[in-house]
């Protein structure tokens, strides 16, 4: 078994491929897109999860003389930056 890991176009050349006919094929490339869109989606939502759920442990503090410099307000922007509601 070697190393070597396929790219997106050769995979997608695998599951679609075009010897049913050039309708099929189109519609076999558009679902592969859909399929690896929804996969790349679902891998990013773990991610940003497992990212958060490490950030946890520093959340909590409300210290007013702690809030510009402690980890803890530092992780509570992160965590909005992850999810995106900060920018």
């Amino acid at each position: 078994m070697s190393n070597y890991t396929p790219t997106k176009l050769e995979v997608r050349s695998q599951y679609a491929n075009d010897s049913f006919g050039s309708d099929e094929y189109l519609i076999a490339v558009a679902e592969f897109d859909r399929w690896l869109e929804a996969h790349n989606a679902e891998v990013v939502k773990e991610t940003e999860e497992r990212i958060i759920k490490l950030l946890e442990p520093y959340i909590g503090c409300r210290d007013e003389l702690c809030y510009p410099y402690c980890s803890c307000s530092r992780s509570e922007f992160a965590i909005k930056l992850i999810k995106g509601e900060q920018k």
